[in-house]
């Protein structure tokens, strides 16, 4: 037993001593600034489909106690770390709108109010071709937001 105590001990120093070395080395390479940079999101891409789901209750939507229009905002957010060319195509369009995102900038699309009402997506489980398309020449990040406006 006490051979068994004994080995485990040494086993038990041994991890030790590797922990230790372990983190004294990550500690100089962040010292040194010796990190590598982190990936890249895995959330970009250079092709997507935007849409968007229900999001308020009908009743409250346009009615406001200091009268203000609730109608939904819908809203497409891209963002390019290098000059970017986007394609932006709503489902009812053939053509498509061309913009430029400069480097490190975000392109904010609104969806006009007028077509808030062929975009948002208010049945479900049925199949509705009410989706964005975006397309990119370089790796981009899109997100989209639908909110009230008051």
């Amino acid at each position: 037993m006490s051979l068994f105590l004994r080995h485990s001990q040494k086993y038990l120093v041994v991890l030790i001593l590797l922990l230790s070395a372990g983190v004294s080395n990550s500690t100089y390479a962040q010292l040194i600034n010796n990190i590598p940079r982190l990936q890249s999101s895995t959330l970009a891409g250079r092709h997507f489909y935007v849409g968007f789901m229900r999001n308020e209750i009908e009743e409250n939507r346009n009615s406001d106690p200091k009268g203000f229009d609730r109608a939904m905002l819908l809203e497409v957010y891209i963002g390019a770390t290098e000059r970017t060319k986007v394609i932006f195509r709503y489902p009812w369009q053939k053509d498509s709108t061309i913009y430029t995102i400069e480097k490190d900038s975000v392109l904010t699309i609104s969806v006009p109010k007028d077509s808030t009402l062929y975009i948002e997506s208010k049945i479900s489980e049925v199949p509705n071709y009410k989706l964005i398309e975006v397309i990119t020449d370089k790796r981009t990040i899109v997100y989209a937001m639908n909110h009230t406006g008051a």
